[in-house]
């Protein structure tokens, strides 16, 4: 298992990734959606769930995107 760190320069915020040799989790997808769906794209494992630890924008935003790319409800 491994854990990566998609940091937003402008915003400062976190994205995580939580990935095995089957699936990936991603944990609040922030505002840099396009970096966070070329970074989910190059693991090429399907995303297992995502989980939001709160509602502030800057943990949300890239929720649709995210979801809609990778076809998670």
């Amino acid at each position: 298992m491994e854990l990566l760190t998609l940091t937003n320069p402008v915003a400062g915020e976190n994205t995580y990734l939580l990935t095995n040799d089957k699936a990936t989790l991603v944990v609040d997808p922030g505002s840099n959606g396009s970096a966070i769906i070329a970074k989910l794209r190059s693991l090429d494992k399907p995303v297992a769930a995502i989980l939001l630890t709160h509602s502030h924008y800057d943990h949300i935003m890239s929720l649709e995107l995210v979801s809609e790319a990778f076809q998670n409800p």
